[in-house]
C-alpha cells in the first residue's frame, strides 16, 4: 500500500513539474529571478563558511 502511494506521488510530482515547469515560470518574473539569485548568493556565503568550519575540524581530528 505504502509503496503504491509513494509511486503515485512521485509519478504525479514528476508529471506536474515536467508539464508546468514551475522553476522556469518563477525565473521569468523579475521578483522570482531576483529571489533565486539572492538565495544562490546566500548559499554560496553560508556554504563557504560551513566548508571552512569542516576543514578546520577535519584537520584538528587528524584526517588531513
Amino acid at each position: 500500500m505504502y509503496a503504491g502511494l509513494q509511486s503515485v506521488w512521485w509519478a504525479g510530482t514528476y508529471m506536474i513539474c515536467y508539464r508546468y515547469q514551475p522553476t522556469v515560470l518563477i525565473m521569468r518574473t523579475g521578483w522570482g529571478s531576483r529571489a533565486v539569485h539572492w538565495v544562490g548568493g546566500w548559499l554560496k556565503r553560508v556554504g563557504a563558511t560551513r566548508l571552512s568550519v569542516l576543514r578546520v575540524a577535519r584537520s584538528g581530528w587528524g584526517w588531513a
